[in-house]
């Protein structure tokens, strides 16, 4: 019996903490933050930018727009398209639109863009080994900005573990 509480109670460390860390940048359900209207999900962990580790200085950004993709900005705190939160166990919500990054392929290519956040596994990201990592088209793809350069696009290619696939996930 003693065992099975200890082997609980490792189970449960994670779950707790994560908990905590979800409540501690979090707003009530589906409810807008009325000062820099960011639309913010119960559960969402955030803001945070996230910063390349070979493009120095430059975060992965976008116009908040459906259907549109991600690119390098120039790291900025007052810049809404920098604001990412995670949500529902591995969606990647860009906080001012509400709208998740997903990895599909368009005429061929694959690309990442903002959609419709839906439970489908291509909007399911994790941050492993520095990389932001999708694993739904059958590969792991993993966030990789055309040049080191600002207004590059940012796509999910194969995983090199290369710095130019190298994120830090930071808080504003």
């Amino acid at each position: 019996m003693f065992r099975l509480r200890q082997i609980a109670t490792v189970l449960a460390a994670p779950l707790l903490l994560m908990s905590m860390v979800a409540g501690a940048g979090t707003a009530s359900a589906s409810s807008r933050n009325e000062s820099s209207g960011t639309a913010v999900l119960s559960g969402t962990p955030g803001p945070f930018k996230i910063a390349n580790h070979q493009a120095l200085g430059l975060c992965l950004d976008t116009t908040g727009t459906l259907s549109h993709g991600v690119y390098l900005g120039r790291c900025n705190s007052g810049d809404p398209g920098q604001r990412w939160g995670w949500w529902n166990g591995g969606w990647l919500i860009h906080l001012q639109s509400g709208y998740c990054l997903a990895a599909v392929t368009v005429a061929g290519v694959n690309v990442a863009q903002l959609q419709h956040c839906i439970d489908h596994r291509t909007q399911y990201w994790t941050h492993q080994n520095f990389a932001i990592l999708n694993t739904s088209t059958g590969t792991n793809r993993c966030l990789d900005p055309a040049a080191a350069v600002e207004g590059a696009d940012v796509e999910p290619i194969t995983c090199f573990t290369t710095p130019a696939q190298g994120w830090s996930v930071t808080y504003w």
